[in-house]
């Protein structure tokens, strides 16, 4: 029986930290209107030459980086679903984090 509760503890953990993560890269993936907007941008930087373009670019991804949780909190009320994923991921790591305690494994 403990074999059996230890399969789904470690099942439930795997899933909570797969839905956890794909709800979170969800929240961070920019939506289609900023991707147009981007896009948009590069072309007229893609006018104006290739160098710009490249710089244009650099710089995009620079920004990109620290805008992470910027862009989780604009697209929090957003996307329902990606909460939903979030909230799901959370709670099945809670029971396999509860599984693997009673079972002894943060001992």
């Amino acid at each position: 029986m403990h074999t059996l509760v230890m399969v789904l503890g470690i099942h439930f953990g795997a899933l909570g930290v797969g839905l956890l993560l794909g709800g979170i890269l969800s929240l961070v993936a920019p939506s289609q209107e900023e991707i147009d907007a981007n896009r948009r941008a590069l072309e007229k930087m893609r006018a104006k030459g290739w160098l710009r373009a490249q710089l244009f670019a650099f710089r995009q991804i620079s920004t990109a980086r620290g805008r992470a949780f910027e862009t989780m909190a604009t697209h929090w009320p957003e996307r329902p679903q990606s909460r939903k994923l979030i909230y799901s991921g959370a709670a099945c790591l809670a029971v396999g984090v509860i599984v693997g305690y009673f079972l002894g494994a943060f001992a």
